[in-house]
């Protein structure tokens, strides 16, 4: 019997394959991250999907209608906290950076070559990448969250090994204008240059 699969139904498989083969554990900080020992893993391989990440696409890949996935983006901005505000992560609180909302919205912290005004902090616990965003635009903090939620606690090598474009996977091409793919990138580079430089 022929039976067909679809491309969602694809990608769902291929996401969970991808989170349950090829995970070594990451031993995080037992001081400042307490709640989250052994929770994270790092997947092995150049390119595969920090497991946060490709929950975060299957959940984009199930919404069938482009203006669905839009307001789905919308609704993250809404979820992630301003600056110094806790930022939520696993249903569970945790102070990604204790400077105050000045000290974080710094240029060194600013993605330059975006419509709106967008920063980014990057932090780097024992190999796992932390982030937390904000943004003067619902659409721009949007896309930030993306970063934030889909990378927090992946691994230093698997975040940096990621494809510039793999915000494609969303399935949001109809929704946003190439001004605000181009400042997802640009968010997305500065991400790897924080980590980059934290390694040093």
């Amino acid at each position: 019997m022929h039976v067909e699969i679809s491309a969602v139904h694809s990608r769902l498989l291929y996401s969970r394959c991808l989170n349950s083969t090829r995970r070594t554990s990451v031993q995080l900080s037992r001081t400042r991250f307490p709640a989250f020992r052994n929770q994270f893993y790092c997947t092995a391989g150049q390119e595969d999907y920090p497991p946060n990440l490709s929950k975060l696409i299957q959940s984009f890949s199930i919404v069938p209608d482009p203006m669905l996935r839009y307001k789905q983006l919308l609704f993250l901005a809404k979820k992630l906290p301003s600056f110094p505000e806790v930022f939520l992560y696993s249903n569970q609180n945790i102070y990604i950076d204790e400077l105050s909302e000045q000290e974080q919205r710094v240029d060194d912290n600013k993605v330059h070559g975006c419509t709106s005004q967008v920063w980014i902090v990057v932090r780097v616990e024992d190999g796992v990448v932390y982030l937390s965003a904000d943004s003067d635009s619902q659409l721009t903090k949007g896309l930030a969250a993306l970063l934030v939620e889909g990378l927090s606690g992946g691994c230093v090598e698997t975040i940096l090994g990621l494809p510039m474009d793999f915000i494609q996977d969303f399935g949001l091409n109809q929704s946003l204008t190439p001004s605000r793919t181009s400042g997802f990138l640009n968010m997305f580079q500065l991400v790897k240059i924080k980590i980059a430089e934290l390694q040093q």
